[in-house]
């Protein structure tokens, strides 16, 4: 797909000036707690494993990623409203030039869909003094609990 590119992963230095031309890069969070469970169906549904953070090799995904997400040009960073999701964001733009400048805009339904929703207010409240311009949450507001919002979405 002309435009969009799926990850930095599978980026390098030499792809890095098409990269420059896509208008969306989709990126996963880094590794997780959730990615350690031997049965990630059943850690789903466990609360203590549902909004898990980095492990170290997720931190070092990171960390390697930083240089890269550096030489390019961000305006709108969505991320999942999940605490890795947040953490790999704020690990790999936290030292971009324009990072000031960035919007980081909370996409609710970018997050796996299911039934124990985590417990998003604490990790919002948590995070949003990380970024310079805080998180936009306006992709709440539809919704009437901010808790349970996986909830009604799926029972709309």
């Amino acid at each position: 797909m002309p435009g969009v590119t799926f990850g930095l992963d599978y980026v390098d230095q030499s792809s890095l000036e098409s990269l420059q031309e896509n208008k969306v890069i989709f990126m996963r969070h880094a590794a997780s707690g959730m990615n350690t469970e031997s049965d990630p169906q059943a850690a789903m549904q466990k609360s203590a494993t549902m909004d898990t953070d980095l492990t170290e090799f997720g931190w070092s995904q990171c960390r390697e990623k930083q240089e890269l997400a550096q030489k390019l040009d961000f305006d709108i960073v969505l991320i999942s409203p999940l605490r890795r999701t947040l953490e790999t964001a704020h690990c790999i733009f936290k030292k971009h030039p324009n990072f000031q400048q960035i919007r980081f805009v909370l996409a609710p339904l970018a997050r796996e869909i299911v039934d124990i929703p985590a417990n998003i207010t604490e990790t919002i409240a948590e995070f949003a003094p990380l970024f310079p311009n805080g998180l936009d949450t306006s992709n709440f507001d539809g919704y009437g609990n901010r808790e349970r919002w996986v909830l009604e979405h799926m029972s709309a």
